[in-house]
């Protein structure tokens, strides 16, 4: 299970760890540390790659339709 989120690297790393979140994920993507974030295509094909996997096989959840919906679809 992976994590992609936007903002900066330290507030995101800070709410992370505060809620110990680290260990129920394999990846955890964050704007800051990447560059670019949802929705930009770039941070979906980048999780793909590093998990291996084929769209068809993903889940994305999430609590914005154009973001965590549309964008990934694309």
């Amino acid at each position: 299970m992976g994590l992609v989120t936007n903002g900066s690297s330290e507030r995101q790393r800070d709410k992370i760890r505060r809620f110990e979140l680290e260990k129920y994920f394999e990846f955890i993507f964050i704007e800051g540390e990447l560059g670019f974030g949802k929705p930009d295509i770039r941070v979906y094909q980048h999780a793909l790659e590093k998990f291996s996997i084929h769209p068809s096989d993903v889940w994305m959840v999430g609590d914005n339709l154009k973001w965590d919906v549309e964008a990934p679809q694309k």
